[in-house]
């Protein structure tokens, strides 16, 4: 616009003479200007096309998002398109903005008159007037009686009997005013004298004096003109006025306020609204069960709504008439409290309430949930809690405190003996199947005399790990609502710590009040992540007394609080100061907790002391058992047993050490330190604990270990892997050597042939073992087959080193030829390749497709190849060992394929499954997880010794929680399979029955060579045998036809027929067993 604006200024303002060339110049300047006018003109003034369909484009955004899902348009878009003072949404309507922009040029006309292009511009004039005025200056220019300079209208519409009476009606201004020195009087001739209260707007109006008249824009405070105010004007909008403010400048979330701006529209999708859009659907409410549903209906007049509200004016002590619907509630809501945070509180209220019963009413229809009238109620409380909370209009902990001015809510609530008792019961035994059921009675209740009984209940309760949440969460429902309950539950669950001088423990089996210990620490650490205890200090107190010193002197009390330890230094790494794993989210979600860098150092130098003193008991312990070994193994050379006393120390001391290691080893994992590691020696021990589920000994017993591969096959197919050099073109695989090192090969060839003979065999020597090394495991013999020939080869070429060259150079053109012919089937043949992947189910197939591959090889290929091999089909596990080979094998060369698969593969394992936590949730689909894991690589890191002490714990985990856990027989069977898999029972070997070679030589003849074709010869054979003493075991092989094949059971009666011409009773002997 402002590029077409500069073109239109074509005449200065001055018309005073000029000479013929200026004049030629400025002609030819409005003929431009002319033209470019006429284009802008017929481009502009056709925009309804574009702007129906941006219109329809905002439309569909509106009402139906991002997707193609057709979704009810609510309000008109009339509506939606005026200001918010008048119920719309500011929306811009598109085609009065485009009018408003074009009629910029129609204050340019009034303003530059001069320019020669106001013709084109006169159609939309006179709509446009009436929103201009003039400043009086001289009066020059200004009709008296015509133009608008005294009010909003020209005078004749103002004061039409005077504009009858006026002598002149086309006089200007200046007619009618009149100078005396510094002062100026009117002279306004009528037919007829008029009185002063007549002419008193025309004498207050203002005259700059010494000026020229001017135009100025009314709509606009600056009296200039402005699109956006034109905009407002051309808009229209209706004359109600809307309580926009109490809509739109509460503190709530956006959508909450649109909810609410069609609510007072009454534009919602009620029942009422469904049927108007020709949605067949029974007029029904479903909060009262009764009468038709309709906005007001819903959301003010409803019985459970009238509840709620009646709630609310309780609350904040106010007498309100409920008026006619929820335009006229907004329109009476906002003025009560003024602009204070009370105000702000009363403004959110009306749409916390109406979003509350709204979700609740398509809670109640879509999902077939429904909540109490008292649940309802708490829901709309901590829904408007957690908005005020956000918006920090309240300093409030909990909905109780924010409610604690306005205790008439409790009252509400069922307060009577017998219905507390029983919820109190239910606290004793919190778990996840009842928690949702256990909340909704905590809503309906008022606990409020019977806190202390809930606490002492939560505090007695026996949680197990599983049910720390549903533990958590109904103690943050009560801390919101009693303010005294946070204070009593710390002092409580601080007694499982500290049971005082009485020494009365919760447990007198030191087992469970462990698990006890476990269990409350874990609780009070997530009520503090949630807020429901505030004070880091009691965990300071807590971490202090377990890492006293002087507890490992007890070997229980040691046992317990490493265990301890280590379950707080995983849940509180915040305490620690230790990185997560997705560190962004967590320091997100810690943001806000009051942990000081001064407590972080206590809580590390406290962790790390009670480290390295229990790291060094366990060196200790570890001397103590080697040295009771060493004893023992004396005692067995001398007696050849020992005693029952000495085998139940060793056995006491042993378990032990086991229970320590694994205790210190966890704490350092926690810890993200190494774990303590023991000398290995002959008589190192054990380091699990039970005859069934410990790994062999390293030392003497190290022979136990089983090989790590069954049979040499197995070993052969993940060790023995193919040389592509020696089958793939060094150029193919980037290791093409640059002509530099062919050089200096050649000459030290040459240089060998003139070398001694002693000194060529030791060179060929040399070179036999190279070529050896640089071959792979497949093929030996034949690359040293290979070596040799190339020695051959070498010899050949040292005597024609010219023809020599001439035939490199031809390689050289047929490899680029090839290489050029290979780019261009590159695309085609990688994806045929990828497609034949699932079919390669054996070593020779998937060798050989890697071989095709490295034609193929280039670094997109490489990235296709390795995308290909990640989506392996969760349901082909068979084909994970062959995609493995062929990726150690491409290894050798390309060292990038390994790197990228393995990077893929720990992410997707990262995101999946996270440092045992198969083991800890050992339910449903864990279950398969690990038990899969297990079958996959278990009996390799089983037998491998870098691993097998921590896999044999694993496995010892994994039995311990099948017989603790009632699992059903699947997963049972799942369990059994995968552990015997990983360390089979022992069992003697099975010994094959010995024949005499007679025997098998009948039983290769049946059995093995007898066809059609060899029959006779089979007969023959049978008819040499010693008869009377091969007889009897002939007929046991031909009633055993089940060892040989179907289709030979016609040949045995062939045979049976042929023999019985030279032995009548075999024949009668065979019928006979056979009937």
């Amino acid at each position: 616009m402002d590029h077409h604006e500069d073109e239109c200024r074509v005449g200065p303002e001055n018309h005073g003479k000029q000479d013929e060339e200026e004049a030629a110049a400025r002609l030819e300047e409005m003929k431009k200007s002319v033209e470019a006018k006429m284009a802008l003109r017929q481009s502009n003034l056709n925009p309804e096309r574009p702007a129906h369909r941006l219109k329809k484009l905002q439309r569909d955004f509106l009402w139906g998002g991002m997707g193609d899902e057709h979704k009810f348009h609510l309000v008109n878009w009339q509506q939606v398109c005026s200001p918010l003072q008048y119920g719309g949404l500011g929306i811009r309507k598109l085609s009065v903005f485009n009018k408003a922009l074009l009629e910029k040029w129609l204050w340019r006309y009034a303003v530059e008159r001069g320019a020669l292009w106001r013709q084109f511009i006169r159609a939309g004039w006179d709509s446009f007037v009436s929103h201009t005025s003039f400043v009086v200056g001289d009066g020059s220019r200004i009709k008296f009686w015509h133009d608008s300079w005294c009010g909003d209208l020209p005078l004749r519409v103002q004061f039409p009997e005077l504009f009858r009476l006026a002598c002149v009606p086309e006089a200007i201004v200046a007619d009618h005013i009149c100078y005396t020195g510094s002062s100026r009087h009117w002279d306004i001739a009528f037919c007829r004298p008029v009185h002063d209260w007549e002419l008193e707007d025309i004498y207050n109006c203002s005259i700059r004096r010494g000026n020229q008249d001017s135009l100025c824009w009314k709509p606009s405070s600056r009296k200039t003109f402005q699109v956006r105010s034109y905009y407002s004007v051309l808009i229209q909008p209706n004359c109600t006025v809307f309580p926009w403010r109490s809509v739109w400048k509460s503190k709530v979330q956006s959508r909450v306020a649109f909810f609410s701006w069609t609510a007072a529209l009454g534009r919602i999708l009620t029942i009422d609204n469904l049927r108007k859009r020709r949605v067949l659907i029974i007029d029904w409410c479903c909060m009262c069960k009764s009468n038709g549903e309709s906005v007001s209906h819903l959301l003010l007049h409803c019985p459970i709504a009238q509840e709620l509200w009646n709630m609310i004016f309780t609350l904040f002590g106010t007498v309100w008439v409920m008026p006619r619907g929820v335009y006229d509630l907004f329109a009476c809501w906002s003025g009560k409290m003024g602009k204070s945070d009370a105000g702000a509180i009363w403004k959110a209220v009306p749409h916390c309430l109406m979003w509350c019963l709204w979700r609740e009413r398509n809670s109640r229809t879509f999902l077939g949930e429904e909540q109490s009238v008292p649940a309802l109620k708490f829901t709309f409380l901590q829904t408007l809690f957690e908005w005020l909370k956000a918006s920090n209009l309240i300093s409030a902990h909990s909905v109780a405190e924010m409610l604690d001015t306005y205790s008439g809510f409790l009252r509400t609530l069922d307060s009577s003996i017998k219905r507390n008792t029983a919820v109190i019961k239910k606290l004793k035994q919190i778990n996840e199947e009842q928690r949702e059921g256990l909340m909704e009675e905590l809503r309906s209740v008022n606990l409020s005399k019977f806190v202390s009984e809930a606490v002492t209940a939560i505090c007695d309760a026996k949680l197990r790990s599983s049910d720390i949440q549903a533990a958590v969460q109904i103690c943050s429902l009560l801390h919101q609502r009693y303010k005294d309950f946070s204070p009593s539950l710390i002092q409580g669950l601080l007694k499982i710590f500290f049971p005082g001088k009485s020494g009365d423990d919760l447990d007198a089996d030191k087992n469970l009040k462990a698990m006890k210990k476990r269990s409350t620490l874990k609780l009070l650490l997530e009520i503090y992540f949630v807020g429901v205890v505030e004070d880091s200090g009691i965990f300071m107190n807590i971490i202090k007394d377990l890492t006293n010193l002087e507890h490992l002197k007890d070997r229980d009390t040691t046992q317990t609080n490493l265990t301890l330890l280590a379950s707080f230094a995983r849940q509180g790494r915040i305490f620690l100061g230790l990185t997560f794993s997705g560190q962004e989210i967590h320091e997100e979600f810690f943001k806000g907790l009051n942990i000081t860098t001064d407590q972080k150092k206590f809580f590390r130098k406290a962790f790390h002391t009670y480290y390295d003193a229990a790291a060094e008991l366990l060196q200790s312990e570890h001397a103590s058992l080697r040295q009771m070994e060493h004893e023992n193994a004396k005692i067995l050379n001398a007696r050849g047993e020992l005693s029952e006393e000495n085998v139940s120390s060793y056995e006491k001391l042993r378990k032990s050490y086991d229970q320590l290691y694994r205790n210190v080893s966890s704490l350092a994992e926690a810890l993200d330190m190494q774990p303590p590691v023991m000398p290995e020696d002959g008589h190192t021990t054990r380091v699990t604990s039970g005859e069934d589920a410990s790994p062999p000994a390293s030392g003497k017993d190290s022979s136990v270990l089983e090989a790590m591969w069954d049979d040499e096959d197995t070993r052969a197919f993940y060790e023995c892997l193919p040389d592509l050099r020696a089958f793939v073109p060094a150029v193919l695989l980037g290791e093409a050597e640059p002509k530099v090192n062919e050089q200096s090969a050649k000459s030290q060839e040459q240089h060998t042939e003139l070398a001694p003979e002693s000194d060529q065999q030791q060179q060929a020597t040399q070179d036999t073992t190279e070529v050896s090394a640089d071959s792979g495991t497949l093929q030996e013999g034949k690359n040293i087959d290979k070596g040799k020939d190339k020695e051959e080869k070498d010899k050949e070429k040292t005597k024609d080193l010219d023809k020599e060259k001439g035939k490199e150079k031809d390689a050289d053109k047929k490899g680029e030829i090839e290489k050029e012919k290979l780019k261009g089937l590159e695309g085609t043949n990688l994806d045929a390749l990828v497609q034949r992947l699932p079919g390669c189910v054996s070593r020779d197939l998937i060798d050989q497709l890697t071989v095709e591959f490295c034609y193929l090889n280039s670094k997109s290929n490489r990235k296709k190849l390795v995308r290909a091999l990640f989506n392996v089909p969760r349901t082909s596990l068979e084909l994970l060992p062959y995609y493995s080979r062929m990726v150690a094998t491409l290894s050798t060369c390309m060292k990038d394929v390994s790197s990228m698969l393995l990077q893929m593969l720990e992410e997707e394992f990262n995101f999946l499954i996270n440092k045992k936590a198969c083991l800890d949730d050992f339910t449903h689909h864990n279950i398969d997880v690990a038990c899969n894991l297990l079958e996959t690589c278990g009996r390799f890191l089983y037998r491998s010794p870098e691993t097998t002490i921590r896999m044999a714990n694993m496995l010892e985990i994994l039995m311990r929680l099948k017989n603790v856990k009632n699992l059903d027989p699947r997963h049972s069977t799942l369990v059994e399979n995968a552990y015997y898999l990983c360390k089979p029972p022992e069992r003697s070997a099975r010994v094959s029955k010995v024949r005499p070679p007679l025997h098998q030589y009948v039983r290769k003849l049946l059995f093995s060579d007898l066809d059609k074709t060899t029959i006779e010869h089979v007969l023959r054979q049978l008819r040499k045998l010693p008869w009377s003493e091969c007889e009897p075991y002939l007929l046991k092989c031909f009633m055993k036809v089940h060892k040989g094949k179907y289709g030979q059971i016609h040949l045995l009666a062939s045979l049976t027929a042929g023999l019985s011409r030279y032995h009548d009773e075999f024949a009668v002997a065979v019928v006979d067993e056979v009937c």
